[in-house]
């Protein structure tokens, strides 16, 4: 089972990371094209269809895989039902999204077609359910040489697209037939492994969306501070600056898989130790956020000093004029991974609850932000608008909610630098998570023997009351 796991994980990472060189290469290539007003256009369209991304999911994620393995005689209808759910919340998101786009940019056909064109993806999208599936199983490699497969298309039909100079309109659809692709292929490689015939149940649709309705509402809530900056910098100044700031965001999250390769190292260790050793969680943990907050300093000041250095060599000349908002944003990835590692502690703490609130106040202080500072300072207003965003709500908002102080304390602790010698020890020090992870496993043996023992003192004073009767 070990090496399965094991297996699983890295054709999902390698998948993610393949993806990802693909991708950037082939969006530096398209943006340099398209030129900023063309790709602030798309990305415009983008972040209505991002907005819409956690509505049409309904939440489903959270659940479907649980679903799929403690009830493995009705994956057919888990995942029919699922399917059908959710192309009706796509087809209603698409007609939104028209909607809104015609209503807010009047007499735009182009914006119009654009629109329509991209947002149809939303409804394949709908078949990505399947991947649960196969994720269920432990045959992730499956559904990662679908998406591999049909990236390389895609990627080829882009570069293609670039070559013979097609409009904005046939980049637009490109999305959307990527995600025709995968669908069919999906559907293919799901029949071909023998999985049940998909049905379509209502009654279990209602309560799969019961369960998942309050991940939709926190889900909503970052999907409104994550992208309304991008169509407030569209109607406030043009379609050019969202192509900048766009630009900008792109290159300040692109070294980003360092910081959750390291969280990813250090979390089974967390977890383990939470239950077994609480002085060693804590000071972990503290080394943990020393290394996110001082790597991500070091990372943003070369963004900070030599930013137009690197657009140029990603970008080209036409975009440097991003310079200002790479600046800024560079600087929101320390607060944006501490927020990470806190979702470790609020786990382990149950205090989940909290995690939408923090979203309601990130996406209302985001707006507000947006609205004064884009008007002063344009796409580097934006960028700071994110930045104390990101600032309050997973560091300021940590000390408000009384439940989170110890976790603010953390935090604190975390800017002294001398818990910098012993984080990349924690990491590779093995023998701590084995260590962790048999003492936890011995406690919860213990607990269920203790339980088990409570059970059956219980029931034979139970017969002895009953005798004596």
């Amino acid at each position: 089972m070990n090496k399965k796991f094991i297996g699983n994980t890295a054709w999902l990472v390698g998948g993610k990371i393949f993806e990802m060189l693909v991708g950037l290469a082939v969006s530096m290539l398209t943006a340099r094209y398209l030129g900023p007003a063309n790709y602030g256009l798309i990305n415009y369209v983008s972040a209505f269809t991002t907005f819409f991304v956690c509505i049409c999911t309904l939440g489903l994620l959270n659940t479907m895989v649980n679903e799929l393995i403690t009830h493995p005689d009705r994956q057919g209808e888990i995942l029919g039902t699922s399917i059908v759910l959710r192309l009706i919340t796509s087809a209603l998101s698409v007609a939104a999204i028209v909607l809104l786009v015609w209503v807010m940019n009047l007499g735009d056909t182009e914006r119009l077609i654009v629109a329509v064109l991209y947002s149809l993806n939303l409804v394949f999208q709908s078949f990505d359910v399947i991947s649960y599936y196969f994720q269920s199983k432990l045959q992730s490699w499956k559904t990662s040489l679908v998406t591999m497969s049909a990236f390389l298309a895609m990627s080829a039909y882009k570069v293609y697209l670039l070559v013979t100079q097609k409009s904005i309109e046939w980049f637009a659809f490109s999305v959307t037939l990527d995600y025709i692709l995968i669908s069919v292929l999906l559907l293919i490689v799901y029949k071909k492994s023998g999985g049940q015939k998909l049905k379509c149940d209502l009654k279990l649709g209602r309560d799969l969306v019961k369960r998942s309705w309050h991940f939709i509402l926190s889900g909503l809530m970052v999907a409104i501070y994550g992208q309304s900056d991008k169509i407030m910098l569209s109607h406030m100044i043009d379609d050019t600056a969202t192509g900048l700031y766009t630009t900008a965001a792109t290159i300040s999250n692109i070294w980003v898989f360092v910081l959750a390769a390291i969280v990813d190292s250090a979390r089974p260790l967390l977890f383990a130790q939470y239950d077994t050793d609480k002085a060693a969680y804590k000071k972990n943990t503290e080394r943990l956020y020393c290394a996110i907050i001082y790597i991500s300093a070091a990372v943003a000041l070369v963004f900070t000093f030599c930013p137009k250095f690197i657009i140029n060599i990603l970008y080209g000349e036409q975009y440097l004029d991003a310079a200002a908002p790479l600046r800024v944003l560079g600087w929101s990835v320390i607060f944006s991974y501490v927020g990470v590692v806190s979702n470790i502690y609020l786990i382990v703490e149950k205090k989940e609850k909290y995690i939408k609130y923090m979203a309601l106040i990130g996406a209302v202080c985001n707006i507000v932000l947006n609205y004064f500072l884009i008007g002063v300072w344009g796409p580097a207003g934006a960028a700071l608008a994110t930045v104390i965003t990101q600032f309050v709500v997973n560091f300021v908002l940590m000390f408000l909610f009384k439940p989170m102080r110890e976790n603010a304390a953390m935090i604190v602790k975390g800017f002294n630098p001398v818990n910098l010698f012993g984080v990349f020890g924690m990491l590779r020090h093995k023998k701590a998570v084995a260590a962790a992870g048999a003492e936890f496993k011995k406690e919860t043996e213990k607990s269920a023997e203790t339980k088990i023992s409570e059970k059956i003192n219980t029931e034979n004073n139970s017969e002895e009351k009953g005798k004596e009767k």
